[in-house]
């Protein structure tokens, strides 16, 4: 419940004077980029946390796509309708996470990626035990790891340690797997 306006003051024909909430039917309002919105749907199941209860999942259903996008970000408001609890208050912030598919993806730690002479890449284990330098395309950040789009295959071993800036050729010792 929030008041608008104080005791002793006038209020204007049409005025809000009491603003009062529900927590039975609570919504999030996420917002998308333009290119992921085609993959969100009315009805779909979303995972909900909300930034003040950091340890909890909620499940969320999408109740609207807004078909109208932000002229200035190119994004796309949707609507999430979350079940009732307690612990929830209207005004809470919140992150939607949508599944727009499965795909496989090479994923490397941060620290394995070097930047040389302009180019992006990783040393990796050669068959030798020596340590090559590859190129890789980066994708999608996930936490610690960079997706690797291009340049590795699985069961390629990366090297990951305080790296010198050149160690291409030198003979590597695999701490761990």
């Amino acid at each position: 419940m929030e008041k608008k306006i104080n005791l002793g003051e006038m209020a204007l024909p049409g005025q809000p004077i009491l603003k009062i909430e529900d927590n039975r039917a609570l919504r999030l309002e996420a917002t998308l980029k333009e290119q992921d919105i085609r993959f969100v749907r009315p009805g779909q199941s979303v995972v909900v946390r909300i930034d003040a209860l950091p340890d909890r999942e909620i499940k969320g259903r999408v109740a609207q796509v807004v078909p109208a996008a932000d002229i200035r970000t190119h994004s796309f408001v949707v609507k999430i309708d979350i079940p009732a609890d307690k612990s929830l208050i209207s005004g809470m912030y919140g992150k939607a996470f949508f599944s727009i598919g499965k795909r496989e993806v090479i994923l490397v730690p941060r620290s394995s990626i070097v930047e040389m002479g302009g180019l992006t890449g990783v040393y990796i284990v050669s068959s030798a035990g020596n340590a090559v330098f590859q190129m890789v395309q980066l994708g999608d950040a996930r936490g610690d790891s960079i997706e690797a789009v291009t340049g590795l295959k699985a069961g390629d071993e990366v090297v990951v340690s305080k790296q010198e800036a050149k160690i291409d050729g030198r003979k590597v010792v695999v701490a761990q797997k």
